[in-house]
């Protein structure tokens, strides 16, 4: 009689093979094949459910596509990239980097690069809330002699991404464009975009920034001053060196108080 662990294995085995294959079934003897393809149904039916859920405008625009199967294509990607978590949410993480191996002349670029933000979207929305430090005030130093007495406090709640493709508008075009093939005429164009939840609606948002403002975010540490962090970021890039000082420092309050007002900088710690 099988030990509980290889009916277990067996079981694992049988139900994560190819659609229609029951494979070596005698560890599962005691288990007739119709209640163990009720298990492989399922199991396709979860995964194609969340993919679904998760990637609504890549799998809107992949049913448009004559010579793209969606349920084949889910299979494959059960195939490929086995579960790597228990938590149903990550099984599907690893879809936009399959989906950009697909071997598919008709699949563009860029729908890769829409699943990346979709799941990153529900990656914000499902991350932890920001754990705030016991001294905070939700607002920027008043004073510009403060920069350096004071630390930001980010919403961690977020990803940065740095995409090849103008996202946001591919998706406003697709949306404009329900249930129909749409035209994208956007050519290639580094992106980088901040994916964030909003801490008032809870909702996931968006932010595009520039290269330079990007620089800015990623170098403003919370565990160094305001002040700190502009130094470095003024000493790793040239072309701020060659400007007064003063209009840096305004440059960069101009964009941390919109990421105040957007809920990305929650506000700020005493150092």
């Amino acid at each position: 009689m099988p030990s509980l662990r290889d009916t277990q294995q067996a079981f694992g085995t049988v139900i994560l093979q190819p659609e229609g294959a029951m494979g070596d079934i005698r560890a599962l003897a005691s288990i007739p094949q119709e209640r163990l393809a009720i298990y492989q149904s399922l199991l396709r039916g979860t995964l194609d459910s969340c993919l679904s859920g998760i990637y609504p405008h890549t799998k809107a625009y992949l049913c448009t596509l004559e010579t793209t199967d969606w349920k084949q294509l889910v299979e494959r990607f059960r195939r490929a990239c086995p579960n790597p978590s228990y938590m149903l949410l990550y099984a599907v993480e690893q879809f936009p980097a399959f989906l950009a191996q697909e071997k598919n002349p008709n699949i563009p670029g860029w729908l890769a690069e829409v699943a990346q933000y979709e799941w990153l979207e529900v990656l914000a929305q499902n991350m932890p809330d920001p754990v705030l430090p016991e001294v905070f005030v939700s607002e920027l130093p008043e004073q510009p002699e403060q920069m350096d007495k004071y630390n930001p406090v980010w919403n961690t709640a977020s990803t940065l991404y740095a995409f090849s493709w103008p996202v946001t508008q591919i998706l406003e075009t697709m949306d404009k464009n329900k249930h129909k093939n749409p035209e994208i005429k956007l050519s290639p164009k580094n992106t980088n975009i901040l994916v964030y939840r909003d801490p008032k609606t809870l909702r996931a948002r968006f932010f595009v920034l520039n290269d330079l403002t990007a620089a800015l975010l990623t170098t403003l540490k919370p565990q160094q001053s305001y002040q700190a962090g502009l130094e470095r970021l003024i000493a790793q890039t040239p072309a701020l060196q060659a400007l007064p000082l003063e209009t840096v420092r305004m440059e960069a309050e101009t964009l941390l108080r919109q990421c105040l007002e957007k809920g990305i900088l929650l506000g700020s710690a005493k150092g």
